[in-house]
């Protein structure tokens, strides 16, 4: 193998494959909603009734609705 190739070799082992698990992981979390919270992954973010800012900025909420439904 030439130096071209086994710098394409160890640049897919060592970052394409760890950023694939990751990706994977996050899919696995995510399922069928939009949005999670890295920190609490139950969290989904949601456009608020109340904005006293007025700026549209999205909030972690749960959403009780799924929380029933299951």
């Amino acid at each position: 193998m030439d130096k071209s190739t086994v710098k394409q070799l160890r640049n897919l082992e060592e970052d394409y494959l760890a950023r694939l698990e990751k990706y994977e992981e996050q899919q696995e979390v995510l399922r069928d909603r939009n949005s999670y919270s890295r920190t609490d992954t139950d969290v989904v973010f949601m456009r608020m009734k109340v904005d006293h800012m007025k700026n549209g900025q999205l909030k972690p909420a749960y959403n009780t609705q799924i929380s029933t439904e299951d």
